[in-house]
């Protein structure tokens, strides 16, 4: 999509070079969410368009599952995109919005459905134990 080379950028600078061309290239793009399955997630806002001197990097470090807790991973990246969204839509916090879909992702895993189906208490597990600096 944005054209980086791996082999040039650890992870930190690579996402960071991301996060700039994004915003870059498009200057209206007011929040970037990344996942990486199970491991630590990023939500990026662009400050430049409110002109405010709020955070601008959110790091999550979601629940991670056992190995034999995981059932079906599918459709997982689905429910971090509904589930933040309908989040966002009701409140407009969008830092707390995508700790919701990550954390929805996370206990839709634990089912053998392939939808975003998950279990209530299992959510409520895996944000307790989601972690965001």
């Amino acid at each position: 999509l944005i054209g980086l080379d791996r082999s040039d950028y650890d992870q930190a600078a690579q996402l960071m070079k991301a996060r700039e061309i994004m915003f870059e290239r498009y200057p209206n793009l007011k929040w970037i969410a990344v996942t990486d399955g199970p491991n630590t997630a990023y939500l990026f806002h662009n400050i430049s368009l409110t002109g405010s001197c709020e955070k601008s990097i959110w790091k999550y470090n979601v629940k991670q599952l056992q190995k034999e807790e995981v059932v079906n991973p599918i459709g997982a990246g689905d429910t971090v995109g509904g589930v933040m969204m309908a989040k966002f839509l009701e409140n407009g916090d969008m830092p707390m919005a995508f700790r919701w879909g990550l954390s929805a992702a996370t206990a839709k895993c634990k089912l053998p459905s392939a939808g975003g189906i998950f279990n209530g208490d299992d959510l409520e597990e895996c944000l307790m134990q989601t972690e965001v600096h």
